[in-house]
């Protein structure tokens, strides 16, 4: 049974219906790699061709399409691809006064500041969590991960569960079937299979940028081969 992930969250709860997790269970912590189409709504609401409503209604018609690639894959847990940030920080400053962007020295981009007073301008995450909660095919309960730059491993408040890369975010080539299984085999030399969570290195797409090579179908293909090598290591190492 799958459950869904809105990625940019901080706590975790349990599956409402008392099932239990999967051993060795599998998800994205990160940034999904974007359509060309969506950097084009990025740019356009920042320079004001398109109003807000207007990318907030092709954000939400690209991440379904981010769940179902999550699903098709075989993730125990989806996200929406992170796909609604610029960047991380992004998320929260959008939502909250006192914050400007700013040219930041050695930056691609323009990027949030604090200038005066953080002030709350109301929830920061109900529309997309919720949208996310309904659009997914079978995900009745909630797992709120954690995301952040160049995390390898990380614990989940709540369920202390450990998260564990098991596949790198560039593509390698010398990274085959066997070489993630053998991964999360050596993980589970030190955890349990039910506390051990198998992932990207933080995501496939780290970075609102065009990144060359780092594409949805890679993503996909990727995706797939964590998902494959979790359920063989299941086979050998059930839940105790």
């Amino acid at each position: 049974m799958r459950r869904w992930c809105w990625s940019l969250a901080v706590s975790s709860t349990d599956d409402p219906t008392g099932a239990r997790a999967p051993a060795v269970e599998t998800y994205v912590v990160g940034s999904l790699p974007r359509p060309r189409w969506l950097f084009d709504v990025m740019e356009q609401q920042r320079s004001g061709t398109l109003s807000a409503a207007e990318a907030e209604c092709c954000m939400d018609e690209a991440i379904v399409s981010a769940i179902r690639l999550q699903e098709r894959a075989g993730l125990d847990v989806v996200s929406d691809g992170e796909w609604r940030r610029r960047y991380f920080s992004t998320v929260v400053a959008d939502r909250i006064g006192g914050c400007e962007y700013r040219r930041i020295p050695g930056r691609p981009a323009f990027l949030p500041v604090v200038v005066g007073r953080i002030a709350g301008r109301g929830p920061i995450a109900r529309h997309e969590a919720a949208y996310l909660s309904a659009r997914a095919s079978d995900h009745p309960g909630v797992r709120r991960g954690r995301s952040g730059p160049s995390r390898r491993s990380w614990r989940v408040p709540g369920r202390q569960e450990t998260g564990v890369r098991a596949i790198a975010r560039a593509n390698d080539d010398e990274e085959t079937l066997p070489v993630v299984e053998e991964r999360i085999e050596r993980a589970l030399r030190f955890l349990p299979p039910e506390r051990l969570t198998v992932n990207p290195d933080c995501g496939l797409a780290p970075t609102a940028q065009r990144t060359p090579g780092s594409t949805l179908d890679d993503a996909y293909d990727r995706l797939a081969m964590l998902c494959t090598a979790a359920r063989a290591v299941r086979e050998t190492k059930p839940r105790r």
